[in-house]
């Protein structure tokens, strides 16, 4: 196993799940090979399961999506081919009414 790829996914893997950028919040979920479809659900954009799809970015492997949010805590869960998931990259999570999982990100003021 040649290192670079090793070091790649392993720098990929820290980035995963979400984090600010000066755009927006950008939502970054790995393409495991057998996922069609991954959509970001929040409170955002009233839960909707297609609202926001994650674009497949051939070159890197991955799904992302770059959302402008106002500053503020917004609660979402992943849609991976119709199944509504936690995002297991990011360690921030709540409990929802159905006993299941939110996860929750802040976007600062600053």
């Amino acid at each position: 196993h040649d290192t670079t790829s090793q070091e790649l996914s392993e720098k990929l893997a820290r980035l995963y799940g979400v984090r600010p950028t000066s755009q927006g919040l950008l939502f970054l979920q790995p393409d495991n090979g057998d996922t069609q479809q991954v959509a970001i659900a929040g409170d955002f954009n009233n839960w909707s399961p297609t609202a926001t799809p994650l674009k497949h970015d051939d070159n890197n492997g991955v799904f992302q999506a770059c959302i402008p949010l106002p500053p503020g805590r917004y609660r979402y869960r992943l849609v991976i081919d119709g199944h509504w998931l936690q995002d297991p990259y990011n360690k921030y999570v709540e409990s929802n009414p159905f006993g299941e999982l939110n996860n929750v990100v802040e976007v600062d003021t600053s």
